[in-house]
């Protein structure tokens, strides 16, 4: 297998599928948070939420991979760390169903790539990581794609 796993990696659930990303990329999770909704040509946009003084945009992973509307909505909003250009979008958020569950990989034992049909946008690979189907999304592209809607 070609791809390289941190030691350290979360499985974060979203509606129909889970993703499998790296544990430093997941800043906070909150629950119970309010999110003001808002109307736009990008469905995947769902709105602002307040964190620690800063106004986030809020995206929904599974609209832009699945283009398909969840269809069950979680408590926690899982708050990522920009990666492309932090200075424009240091943090986003990322709705969840529960909260994410921390892993220690081992790139051979742990993780096997998936071969499917099935063709996703803005997904890497998929893999089976200790015996979980997941996604692993291209989160720079879903960054390069909300930073043009700024």
């Amino acid at each position: 297998m070609s791809a390289t796993f941190p030691l350290g990696s979360t499985i974060a659930i979203c509606d129909g599928f889970n993703l499998l990303l790296p544990s430093n990329l997941i800043a906070d999770v909150v629950s119970a948070v309010t999110i003001d909704q808002k109307s736009g040509e990008n469905l995947w946009s769902i709105g602002d939420l307040s964190w620690r003084g800063l106004h986030l945009p809020v995206i929904s992973i599974e609209l832009m991979i699945l283009h398909r509307a969840p269809r069950l909505r979680g408590s926690h909003v899982a708050i990522f760390h920009g990666t492309v250009d932090t200075e424009k979008l240091p943090f986003f958020g990322v709705p969840l169903q529960a909260m994410p569950h921390n892993f220690n990989l081992e790139n051979n034992r742990d993780v096997t790539q998936r071969s499917d049909l099935l063709e996703l946008d803005f997904c890497a690979m998929k893999v089976t990581a200790r015996g979980v189907s997941t996604v692993i999304p291209e989160l720079e592209a879903i960054e390069n794609q909300l930073l043009e809607t700024l």
